[in-house]
């Protein structure tokens, strides 16, 4: 039993389509929280080039059912991983978590050497 070609480049643009969108709440969270900790380097690299060599080869295949959702999360995945490096590297004022404990310093005396640092 042959399966027409419209039902399956309309199955590999629905999965793509679910695919494509599924880096945003990630992004949405990283952005939210000032935080990217627990978000893999090793992973978002490894899956940005994954994603760049897969959207090449359905690119040169010219299956653009497939290809089209891939550039897509290409982009997106891209978005983590600079996100991800500024949100590390508390580029733009970014270092300090929004959901991280604020911090009250105590001073023991006159002196600055006295100081220490206490969990509020």
């Amino acid at each position: 039993m042959a399966i027409p070609s419209e039902v399956t480049t309309a199955l590999g643009i629905i999965g793509g389509t679910l695919l494509s969108f599924c880096s945003i709440p990630q992004l949405v969270v990283m952005w939210k929280n000032r935080s990217a900790r627990d978000v893999s380097m090793a992973w978002i690299v490894s899956l940005t080039l994954g994603l760049m060599v897969q959207s090449a080869y359905l690119i040169l295949l010219e299956a653009w059912a497939g290809a089209i959702p891939l550039i897509v999360q290409v982009v997106l995945a891209v978005g983590v991983l600079g996100s991800k490096i500024v949100l590390d590297n508390g580029m733009f004022g970014m270092s300090t978590p929004l959901n991280a404990a604020p911090v009250q310093v105590e001073t023991g005396g006159s002196d600055a050497k006295d100081a220490k640092i206490v969990s509020a």
